[in-house]
């Protein structure tokens, strides 16, 4: 690996909290990478209390030279920071490439191959892979987020509607630009990296490299994936994500699939509705949801609640011709006060 100067061409933003079983082999990762251009690392630990804070310190007195340790006095992430916006400010190459403390980068060539990407073409201002996955409960492991079965671009739709999962945080490398705007627009998310992902593939093209060079640990201590068991978290983070994706959408309002995120939100009031089981409460509270909205345009959720409906009702309804379901989406919209969709 090239050694940081004053004008890194990649900064390695890596976060982390009580994360110590993994993150001595997470910075050896980055260490190994094999480059031919100067690479930062940043690492911002939250105040652990399980010897992450003492492990980071190490390394970065080890390799001084390459590792930058920034450690929080108290516990930020209690009084409701977020850890990206936090240390994403501070990085200086002109690409940024992120991974949590308890994930691992396990190819020597990944930032090196994605790198080439950006150089390639200028347009491009996200560029992520597949990656493994370790579910640390059961030992099993397998490849995720191969969505395509070679290199290639990906269309915006993909990123706005695969959600949060359809990019590996570990994967992710997008050009240090507007990181202001950037931070601001999902600072109150519950889920950062959907936000990123969505904000920076609206600024350019985004491109898939099919080869998996992370690893993601599922239920690791002090990861996100630990404190998302039940259906009660899971319920409150649906619908955290719908408010944040409502104040999301003026960030990307400029855009010809803006309306996109519409849909998004509508999936995620969909999924935080279906434990009640009951399809009429789901129904009404999807109605509601819509209401709720104070960004995203009406007639857009209304079409995208339309769309989950009849997709639900089956193919009775399905089978109905464009101008039918037309009718029964402008009359229940002019019913429920959400105005007409298209």
């Amino acid at each position: 690996m090239g050694t940081a100067t004053s004008n890194p061409l990649v900064t390695i933003c890596c976060t982390t909290y009580n994360h110590a079983p993994f993150i001595a082999q997470t910075i050896e990762g980055f260490l190994a990478q094999e480059t031919d251009f100067p690479v930062e690392i940043l690492v911002r630990d939250d105040c652990s209390t399980d010897g992450t804070r003492e492990i980071v310190q190490g390394l970065a007195q080890r390799y001084s030279e390459r590792v930058h340790a920034v450690l929080e006095p108290e516990n930020t992430f209690r009084k409701g920071v977020k850890p990206l916006p936090q240390i994403l400010p501070r990085a200086r190459g002109r690409y940024l490439a992120l991974c949590e403390g308890d994930d691992q980068w396990t190819d020597r060539t990944k930032l090196a191959r994605q790198v080439q990407v950006f150089e390639r073409d200028p347009q491009v201002s996200l560029c992520f892979h597949s990656a493994r996955k370790l579910d640390l409960l059961t030992g099993r492991e397998e490849i995720i987020c191969r969505h395509y079965r070679a290199d290639r671009e990906v269309p915006f739709s993909a990123l706005v509607l695969g959600g949060g999962h359809f990019v590996p945080t570990a994967s992710m490398m997008f050009r240090n630009e507007a990181i202001g705007e950037l931070t601001a627009s999902y600072a109150q998310a519950p889920v950062g990296d959907y936000f990123i992902q969505v904000f920076m593939g609206a600024r350019g093209k985004s491109y898939y490299i099919d080869r998996p060079m992370a690893l993601y640990r599922r239920h690791a201590s002090g990861s996100w994936s630990q404190g998302f068991r039940s259906i009660e978290a899971q319920v409150r983070h649906r619908r955290e994500m719908c408010r944040a994706i409502d104040r999301f959408y003026p960030f990307l309002s400029g855009h010809p699939q803006a309306g996109l995120l519409a849909d998004a939100y509508m999936d995620q009031a969909t999924l935080a509705l279906l434990p009640l089981g009951d399809p009429v409460k789901i129904l009404t509270g999807q109605w509601a949801a819509a209401r709720q909205a104070r960004h995203l345009p009406r007639a857009r959720l209304a079409s995208a609640l339309i769309r989950l409906d009849l997709a639900r009702m089956g193919r009775r309804l399905s089978r109905l011709g464009k101008g039918a379901r037309g009718g029964i989406r402008r009359l229940l919209s002019r019913r429920l006060g959400i105005g007409d969709g298209d």
